[in-house]
């Protein structure tokens, strides 16, 4: 089982409109903590996506092609460490 974190969203006036609360930035790296603690606690890998790659400027929300290749990167060596 491999557990991958959450984007640490940014609020901003378009995602505001989809009803991202205004501390989404709070809430999403306290959802990472609590699930990593959670992993720890079950012996389970966890990926904190949200340290690693940045959201869009754009919507606040979604990773951007820029930042695909570190997703990749995380993604690939924390599969080899499992494997």
């Amino acid at each position: 089982i491999l557990v991958v974190g959450p984007p640490f969203m940014q609020h901003n006036n378009i995602n505001r409109l989809w009803g991202i609360p205004e501390d989404a930035d709070k809430q999403t790296r306290r959802l990472s903590g609590l699930l990593s603690l959670s992993c720890k606690d079950l012996g389970v890998a966890y990926i904190p996506l949200g340290n690693l790659a940045k959201v869009s400027d754009l919507d606040g929300v979604h990773y951007p092609l820029s930042e695909q290749p570190i997703i990749a990167n995380a993604m690939a060596a924390k599969i080899k460490e499992l494997v």
